[in-house]
């Protein structure tokens, strides 16, 4: 019994299937052509219906509904679409977005050459646009590769400062190097999956919709930065660091702030970036094919030597702390607007770097299976920041904040022999002092509130100065 009910079913089912695929009437709406997610604007929106059926569509009725709105129908009629073809419409006015949240937009079919629908399951679509009344400052990431055993190489960042940043200035240009002194193995995944010649370049690690891949030459950066949305991130992005030049002590935190609900595998990185960059031999001299004769904008090459001797190597990726594709782990797959998500490295910076031409690179990027589809979200470049003072900073201290992230009060609480003369401090992201405090002479387990409610909301360091060490904690102000 129970098989031939199963029979009966899957029987059923298919006559179903096969009686929708000949009704002679059947309409559906096939897209709603409309941003994902905008700023305050006016858009004309517009949208497209498929005849379902198996009659030529000579007309229909369109019905909109924006959010809790009257319906507003809109007549196709003279039509002549055939069954299966779809066909634009256009919306009765312009919509206003001005209003920060989620505007929805539900489009359905009804009356199909002027009679009952006979297929209701299709009908109706809906589509919801995030609204803000800003987007959050984006930049683009440029990660070229190169090598200096690349005689072509050296005309990249001549393109970039010639031709690129003049047109996009919010760009970030980095060189991951390969096959050099310069190369990290942590950039082995990035390069094995995407690199088969040098020079080459990623611009978001995204490609259009023409394009078969996500690598290009030099001379298509510009052309492609012209193709890309260039504007749109769901995430503010800052990078924050507080470095010990006496212990090369590093504590390092990238801060995404999403302004946008989103739906995606988003990961955090930071790039560790060098600027004059030399050394000797054929690991560091760089090859330079320009050297017999050089046309505009390479006449600086002409001349100058093959290999360069003493070439400066700038933008030098040093280190992807994250690896090629990012920290997982730290931003969940489902993002509220207003969430805050930190990416925190504390580690003593490489005695081969010159701290003095070292910077940042914070990046928020997305994780797919499909190779293609793992662009850069947003990135953001940040200067080092020493620490002030003279006794060194301790990485592993013997002290916590709570609650942390805070929004009125911290608690600080610490362990020790003595604390005569000891100091509290909290430092914001600029490097000012905007809480101090000298403890009493105590030992033991040391617990102090501090009010954070006069303090603006964003990342803060909070800094136990004792005479033989400074102990340092970072503290997020909600």
């Amino acid at each position: 019994m129970k098989c031939s009910l199963t029979v009966s079913a899957l029987l059923l089912s298919v006559f179903v299937n096969l009686n929708a695929q000949n009704l002679a009437n059947d309409a559906s709406i096939y897209k709603i052509l409309v941003p994902a997610y905008t700023e305050f604007k006016s858009i004309i929106w517009t949208g497209v219906f498929k005849n379902s059926g198996a009659d030529t569509l000579h007309s229909v009725i369109i019905n909109v509904k924006i959010d809790n709105g009257t319906v507003t129908q809109l007549a196709q009629t003279g039509l002549n679409v055939s069954r299966n073809q779809t066909w634009p419409f256009s919306a009765p006015a312009i919509l206003n977005l001005t209003k920060e949240g989620k505007t929805v937009i539900k489009a359905w079919t009804s009356l199909p050459n002027g009679v009952e629908d006979q297929n209701h399951a299709n009908d109706t679509l809906v589509q919801t646009i995030q609204v803000i009344e800003k987007y959050p400052e984006k930049s683009i990431l440029i990660e070229e590769v190169t090598g200096a055993w690349c005689g072509y190489c050296p005309r990249a960042p001549i393109i970039y400062n010639v031709n690129v940043r003049p047109a996009y200035p919010k760009t970030i240009f980095t060189a991951l190097h390969t096959g050099d002194g310069m190369a990290i193995s942590e950039a082995n995944d990035f390069k094995n999956t995407y690199v088969t010649g040098v020079p080459t370049g990623f611009v978001d690690r995204k490609k259009t919709q023409t394009d078969a891949g996500i690598t290009f030459a030099p001379e298509s950066w510009q052309t492609l930065l012209a193709n890309l949305d260039n504007k749109f991130t769901p995430v503010d992005l800052k990078v924050y660091n507080y470095y010990d030049p006496a212990t090369r002590n590093w504590k390092i935190d990238v801060v995404g702030d999403f302004v946008f609900d989103v739906t995606a595998n988003y990961r955090m990185n930071c790039y560790i970036i060098e600027d004059s960059l030399y050394g000797t031999g054929s690991a560091w001299d760089q090859r330079n094919f320009f050297n017999g004769g050089a046309s505009s904008p390479y006449q600086s090459l002409q001349g100058a030597g093959d290999p360069i001797p003493g070439y400066r190597h700038n933008h030098v990726i040093r280190k992807m702390l994250g690896g090629s594709w990012g920290q997982s782990g730290i931003i969940p797959a489902s993002v509220k607007k207003g969430e805050r998500y930190v990416y925190s490295q504390t580690f003593k910076a490489d005695v081969k770097w010159n701290m003095d031409h070292v910077h940042l690179v914070g990046i928020v990027q997305q994780w797919d299976t499909d190779i293609f589809k793992r662009p850069i979200i947003n990135a953001v470049e940040g200067e080092v920041k020493l620490l002030t003072g003279t006794s060194p900073l301790e990485l592993n201290p013997r002290f916590h904040l709570f609650p942390n992230p805070a929004s009125e009060t911290v608690w600080i609480e610490f362990n020790s022999a003595s604390l005569s003369g000891a100091i509290i401090q909290v430092i914001n992201a600029t490097g000012q002092k905007v809480y101090s405090r000298t403890l009493a002479d105590q030992t033991g387990n040391l617990s102090v509130p501090v009010s954070l409610k006069s303090m603006a909301p964003g990342i803060y360091f909070v800094r136990l100065v004792t005479a033989q060490k400074v102990f340092v904690e970072r503290l997020i102000k909600e």
